[in-house]
């Protein structure tokens, strides 16, 4: 079974989503001390909002053994800076 890690390059921020896929958890952080701060939010393939966290520290870890198997997308956003990713659920 691969497990990925959800790399994003926003400008001066590196981000990361893992593990990915997950059963469980997961965790967000970014490579930088200058975005102290992100609103993180989880949706279902539909649009539907899952999970809405605001003003998290990073890094963030998101419980999602209640969410079913799927694919989600998760979104962090920073006060200048809005990034997304595919989540797969297991």
């Amino acid at each position: 079974e691969t497990v990925e890690i959800l790399y994003v390059n926003a400008g001066d921020m590196q981000l990361f989503v893992y593990p990915n896929p997950t059963q469980t958890a997961i965790q967000v952080t970014v490579d930088n001390s200058f975005t102290p701060s992100f609103f993180v939010e989880l949706f279902s393939v539909d649009g539907k909002l899952m999970q809405e966290i605001q003003h998290v520290q990073l890094p963030y870890s998101a419980d999602v053994h209640r969410l079913l198997q799927g694919v989600y997308m998760v979104r962090m956003q920073s006060a200048s800076q809005l990034q997304s990713g595919k989540l797969v659920k297991r």
